[in-house]
């Protein structure tokens, strides 16, 4: 079974792959076809999902690293669209085209799951502190903690009122 640590070494090393693939194909674009908007476009997109994923790695914080994972997902979606354009208006054929769209196909499902990965273990983790607040909190008032006696008189000062209204 593939670890996490060798799953995010596979899609650095394919999202990389794939942006040569791209830089390649904008060379021929350019050169052979001298189509200059489409070409540049995708150059762009297809950079850009590698560039985000390596900027993933230094994120300041896990919804940092969310949000830089998700900017490369939309990305590598905007790149199928411009390979399906560049297909469609006969500039690549359909050898070229599947082989490309397979790959950014495999980038674009690695990065979903790392994306839901991390909002699963960002949730978990929240979930956790929340939990181990509530603990600390239990254990202070079970404790005789003087703020936490005179915090639950005031809240139960609250209810009372409430009730009496």
């Amino acid at each position: 079974m593939i670890n996490n640590i060798d799953m995010k070494v596979i899609l650095h090393d394919k999202a990389k792959r794939f942006a040569i693939r791209i830089i390649r194909l904008y060379q021929y674009l350019v050169n052979e076809q001298r189509e200059y908007v489409m070409s540049k476009q995708i150059l762009r997109s297809a950079t850009s999902v590698g560039a985000n994923l390596h900027e993933s790695i230094n994120a300041q914080s896990k919804a940092d690293f969310i949000h830089k994972r998700s900017i490369s997902l939309k990305e590598a979606d905007e790149t199928q669209y411009w390979l399906t354009l560049l297909f469609e208006s006969e500039y690549i054929n359909q050898e070229l085209y599947s082989s490309l769209y397979t790959d950014i196909g495999e980038i674009i499902a690695m990065l979903s799951r790392s994306i839901k990965t991390a909002k699963r273990n960002l949730e978990l983790e929240k979930k956790e502190k929340y939990e181990e607040r509530m603990r600390y909190k239990n254990e202070m008032m079970l404790m005789g903690c003087p703020y936490c006696l005179l915090r639950r008189e005031k809240e139960e000062g609250m209810r009372e009122k409430k009730e009496e209204r």
